[in-house]
């Protein structure tokens, strides 16, 4: 397929009819049902397809100012809106400018669902430190929640960006133990919307007798997630009741079937936080580009997998020798190979650059494996080719997907 104009494995490419899709996931497509004016939170329904979300950083390196990369990243999301794609999300980021302008995004996650209609819009993710009280987490989510009509999602990170711990003056070595209180401490407010008060090792919220105004609109509260990005991280998640996005670090096919395996094989709720669980694997791809020949889709992916592995890099040599991130080291034994982007999209879906036929057969890897979303981070790029991306994307890889979803295995034969 070298040098040759893609043609698709389904056919003629043609734009999907995108009809209203009342489903949301705890890990697979659920059923929903309204009462009183809000959502009810779905129960489990196995069998669906791999979904195909956005992760955006607002990176402006391209544009001509962040306000210009605004204004694209909302066309860019209502096209992903008309395509299918299942959510919309962006992170609290600060002092990395220009690839990442999202220090508050509150104001795009609005933006975006004031424009889009079926699209989930995602906190991907809020960072629970001491400057994210945990109530003001809570009111965040249930009024984007209620601007949305039941489309808001939450996902939380322990952080680990060295220049925000030191501006905002957080001790490394207790990042773990404030995320963990304050998870606790969000989980008992969203169970408890009317009437709540918490204590905990680290945060104390007084019980005043009033609930949250507004109470989100889904019920009993949106899906929530945490970012990890180890088998101890995918654990935990899954124990306290949580879905679980993560990232392999480049390190590979193996790294990612002990990450699914460690969520899948934990004691999942056994913390108790939640009164109603999240299961739900979700897989991060920094660097994703999907083009009609495979010659251009590596010629143009370059432009982003190359510095984004070097920015991956450097963090790693900051934080392995930090308590808790000694694992982060392992990524310096690729050096060799990094800027063979044909190597590295083989070792690692992280790299995700290739035809819409070279990306089904990935996504297909990656449902085999247990990942039920795919997080891409189609940023950093140019408007024109991230349009192209989402494009194809939408009309061939999503449908396609779903077609195999619904097909019954093949007899094996003896």
């Amino acid at each position: 397929m070298d040098g040759v104009a893609w043609q698709s494995r389904i056919g003629r490419p043609s734009q999907p009819t995108v009809e209203r899709n009342e489903t949301q996931h705890t890990g697979a497509a659920m059923e929903l049902t309204e009462s009183r004016g809000h959502r009810l939170q779905p129960t489990d329904s196995d069998g669906s397809a791999m979904k195909f979300s956005l992760l955006i950083d607002g990176d402006s390196s391209g544009a001509a100012s962040p306000a210009a990369r605004y204004d694209e990243i909302l066309r860019e999301a209502q096209l992903a809106d008309e395509l299918g794609f299942y959510a919309w999300g962006c992170p609290e980021q600060h002092f990395a400018f220009p690839r990442m302008t999202t220090s508050a995004p509150d104001a795009l996650l609005a933006s975006v669902a004031a424009r889009t209609e079926r699209i989930k819009v995602r906190f991907s993710a809020i960072t629970l430190h001491r400057y994210n009280h945990p109530l003001a987490v809570v009111e965040r989510l249930s009024m984007l929640d209620n601007l949305s009509h039941g489309r808001a999602e939450l996902s939380t990170a322990r952080g680990n960006d060295v220049p925000t711990m030191h501006a905002f003056e957080i001790d490394p070595e207790r990042t773990r133990e404030i995320w963990e209180d304050s998870i606790r401490a969000v989980a008992h407010i969203l169970n408890n919307q009317s009437d709540f008060g918490y204590k905990g090792p680290f945060w104390n919220i007084p019980d005043i007798g009033k609930g949250l105004a507004p109470e989100t609109y889904q019920r009993p509260h949106p899906p929530l997630t945490v970012v990890g990005a180890s088998p101890t991280s995918c654990a935990a998640a899954a124990e306290r009741g949580l879905g679980i996005h993560f990232l392999d670090n480049y390190y590979g096919w193996d790294y990612i079937d002990s990450c699914v395996d460690a969520y899948h094989s934990a004691d999942k709720n056994s913390a108790g936080i939640f009164d109603t669980p999240t299961d739900h694997i979700g897989f991060y791809v920094p660097s994703p580009l999907c083009a009609t020949t495979k010659e251009d889709a590596l010629r143009d992916g370059a432009v982003q997998a190359i510095p984004w592995f070097e920015s991956i890099l450097r963090q790693a040599r900051l934080l392995w020798q930090q308590p808790g991130y000694e694992y982060t080291k392992a990524v310096e034994a690729l050096e060799s190979n990094y800027k063979d982007i044909d190597w590295m999209r083989k070792h690692t879906p992280s790299v995700l650059v290739g035809t819409p036929d070279e990306i089904i057969d990935t996504a297909l890897r990656l449902q085999e494996a247990g990942v039920d979303e795919l997080l891409l981070r189609v940023d950093g790029f140019n408007h024109e080719l991230h349009m192209r991306t989402i494009e194809l994307i939408g009309k061939h890889v999503i449908p396609a997907v779903g077609d195999a979803a619904t097909k019954p295995a093949a007899a094996k034969t003896v």
